[in-house]
């Protein structure tokens, strides 16, 4: 899958989801869950399996099925995605998908209000450092952060693509505002 049809369907999806995911944008329980539903349709509607919560502590991984003798397993990750409700907690998702080996992996996360150290362009800052340290800078990265603005404002989405020519995160585009 390749990075800009994953955040094209991820925009349409969430904007199609967007009443009920917002229902639970503040009980983090019922947040991840309606997050990692709209993401396991992503997969499913791109004709890959879908494991979410509980493949090796992954929050969402689309593969294909390898038939082996004594059953199936998944033969490539071709999409891992890690779902952190605060940006100031995402070290560790970051770390993991580093250490992951698929065709794409996708880091999503929040920047609340007023926030300085952990907004947008210092996250960029930290994966890339993370990103560098784990060599993983060849690896296709997306990075898709929900900026709030105020409590019961819409959200507003950008996307970045890690460019691993330049070895950094290249805005997309935004989303919602």
């Amino acid at each position: 899958m390749k990075s800009k049809y994953f955040i094209r369907q991820f925009y349409k999806k969430f904007k199609e989801e967007r009443r009920n995911i917002e229902k639970g944008w503040f009980n983090k329980e019922i947040h991840t869950e309606n997050m990692t539903n709209l993401l396991k349709e992503i997969g499913e509607e791109s004709d890959l399996q879908v494991e979410k919560n509980g493949f090796w502590t992954l929050d969402c991984v689309y593969f294909k099925n390898r038939v082996f003798s004594k059953g199936t397993w998944p033969n490539k990750l071709e999409v891992i995605v890690e779902h952190e409700n605060q940006g100031n907690t995402s070290y560790e998702e970051m770390c993991k998908l580093c250490y992951w080996k698929a065709n794409l992996k996708v880091l999503i996360t929040y920047q609340f209000p007023n926030a300085t150290e952990h907004n947008s362009e210092n996250l960029r800052n930290k994966w890339t450092k993370i990103i560098k340290e784990t060599d993983s800078a060849n690896d296709n990265f997306i990075f898709i952060i929900a900026i709030d603005t105020k409590e019961g404002e819409q959200k507003n989405f950008e996307a970045f693509e890690w460019i691993s020519e330049k070895k950094e995160f290249i805005f997309v585009e935004n989303k919602f505002n």
